[in-house]
């Protein structure tokens, strides 16, 4: 009910919003955020007070403490994902985000809410525009020691501008094998339907993750491909590590009508 009440009061309460950022304060940050946010929900990138909002956290980001940069970009990322992807952004918003963009982009620990306002921004930019610097800042986070960073650069790559940019999901392969859980689900997520990038060997062992969302997120993937139940039952036996495991596979040819053995 708080968040309501300031946003009620639309961009009167944009000064003291962003003075706020300013303080080291997390839980403050968050819920100035959450008030920034409700606003961008109300305004979308249609009205004509949010190009100047963008251009404001663009100027101050340096003022802002460590988690106010991350909440003024969320904020922003947040307003662009308001509306239809295939609504391009007026001139005056994309430019205004593009230079907040810009600006987050020097300061280290900004990685993650960079990358995730690359995409919003991206997906609503005509083609081309843009594209460059967010495949050198996806290149640059899928090779980040941040497990947050390589998982929002491969959210970016699922953005349409970037599916055709093999160069970027070829470096994202690996990421299915990340020591991480959060990563490999990311990975799962933008790799795992491209059937010309990666094949159901390349899935088979995920099967067997130590992570149960990893092994559902794969059999989903799987299942995306035409695999049925018995299909899936025999890849388990046949990425499983044990040997008497992949042995159970002979059993289970004999006499199938629906699988091809040679195959398996």
């Amino acid at each position: 009910s708080c968040v309501a009440r300031v946003v009620a009061l639309e961009e009167a309460a944009l000064p003291r919003l962003l003075d706020g950022l300013a303080s080291a304060d997390e839980r403050a940050c968050a819920n100035l955020e959450a008030a920034l946010c409700g606003l961008a929900v109300r305004w979308k990138t249609s009205d004509p007070r949010s190009a100047p909002l963008l251009a404001q956290l663009c100027n101050r980001l340096a003022t802002f403490s460590p988690p106010g940069q991350a909440s003024a970009l969320r904020a922003a990322t947040g307003m662009l994902n308001q509306s239809d992807e295939k609504e391009l952004l007026n001139a005056s918003v994309a430019q205004a985000a593009g230079d907040l963009l810009q600006a987050g982009r020097v300061h280290e620990s900004l990685r993650p809410q960079v990358l995730m306002l690359a995409g919003a921004l991206i997906a609503r930019v005509p083609p081309g525009q843009w594209l460059d610097v967010c495949r050198n800042l996806a290149l640059a986070g899928l090779g980040d020691a941040d497990p947050k960073t390589r998982t929002a650069a491969l959210l970016l790559t699922m953005r349409e501008a970037l599916q055709t940019e093999h160069g970027v999901l070829n470096e994202a392969l690996p990421l299915l094998h990340d020591a991480e859980p959060t990563v490999r689900r990311a990975a799962l997520l933008a790799l795992g339907g491209n059937q010309e990038l990666v094949s159901e060997d390349d899935l088979l062992p995920l099967l067997h993750d130590p992570d149960h969302q990893v092994q559902q997120m794969c059999e989903l993937a799987l299942r995306g491909r035409g695999l049925q139940d018995r299909q899936l039952e025999l890849a388990r036996l046949i990425s499983d590590e044990s040997p008497a495991a992949r042995l159970q596979i002979l059993q289970h040819l004999r006499g199938a009508s629906d699988v091809e053995p040679g195959v398996w």
